[in-house]
């Protein structure tokens, strides 16, 4: 049984979805689930690797990685990466919705 009760799903991309999930303690979270299992050799030293990048990583607009876990889904074991939730919209949605200059998109870039 997991420690998160994954509630709505917030985004998919070629390797993993994204869901709203909530803690045993009620705290809101994002979830990343890969879709690979990770009992393969190279897709576990794929999801290692990215744990341990984004654990170095400190920044006050990326959220924080609180948690990494394996759960059984539809027979498989996956990996979930847990993080910081922060509401809002996704850089991929927001660069979709309005055309940015050059100069504009540095700019945003350079937030980050």
């Amino acid at each position: 049984m997991s420690k998160y009760r994954l509630t709505e799903q917030l985004g998919e991309g070629a390797s993993a979805s994204v869901w709203l999930a909530q803690s045993e303690s009620g705290q809101s979270v994002a979830v990343k689930r890969f879709h690979v299992s990770a009992i393969n050799p190279q897709t576990k030293k794929h999801w290692e690797r990215e744990q341990q990048q984004l654990k170095a990583l400190s920044h006050p607009k990326i959220p924080k990685v609180l948690d990494f876990y394996t759960d059984k889904v539809e027979g498989r074991t996956l990996p979930h990466l847990v993080m910081e939730y922060v509401k809002g919209v996704s850089l991929d949605k927001e660069m979709s919705a309005r055309r940015y200059s050059l100069k504009d998109t540095s700019l945003l870039l350079s937030e980050l």
